[in-house]
């Protein structure tokens, strides 16, 4: 149940999920007139690629809220174990350090344990094969990304040792350079 918080990015492109499928350019003055000012988004956004969750700078209190929630439901449901489940999120770079926060408290309110107690609001991953990919995909993603919220060994603990829980983690990918 990790998610990648990505300010922009390249990518692999091959839609196995080991790259980032879209690529956000940077929001970019008008260089005609340097008194009006234009946000640019470049998207090149593959077909097979992961669900991302896209927050626009000027999102209202309101859109940002419903982006939270969204964003925490998604990472949360099925334990992250959905096919449509979000793999990306994508936020200026002015909200970021706002939405590791708030997000993170969302996050952090979210009980995790045996889904049969109705206090727990996320469940353990279906399998030990499950959760050891979930572990294995969790190292690969810090070879490019740092956690800015988690902690990726957070589910050993959980109901005792019993089960295949992971608690969800946020990841900011690195510095892109070209």
């Amino acid at each position: 149940a990790a998610c990648a918080l990505w300010r922009g990015g390249g990518g692999d492109g091959d839609g196995d999920g080991g790259g980032v499928a879209a690529e956000l350019g940077a929001w970019a003055a008008s260089e005609a007139d340097e008194q009006r000012q234009t946000a640019q988004i470049a998207a090149a956004i593959e077909a097979a690629a992961r669900a991302q969750r896209l927050l626009l700078p000027d999102a209202d209190e309101a859109t940002y809220d419903a982006f939270l929630r969204a964003a925490h439901t998604e990472i949360t449901q099925k334990a992250g174990q959905k096919c449509t489940a979000t793999r990306r999120i994508l936020v200026p770079d002015d909200l970021l350090d706002e939405v590791i926060e708030d997000l993170g408290a969302m996050l952090g309110r979210t009980k995790v344990g045996d889904p049969a107690d109705t206090d727990n609001r996320m469940g353990p991953l279906a399998s030990a094969a499950q959760l050891a990919s979930a572990k294995e995909g969790l190292a690969a993603l810090q070879t490019q990304a740092e956690v800015v919220w988690g902690d990726p060994d957070g589910g050993d603990a959980i109901n005792g040792g019993t089960g295949h829980f992971m608690t969800p983690v946020l990841l900011k990918a690195n510095a892109i350079t070209e």
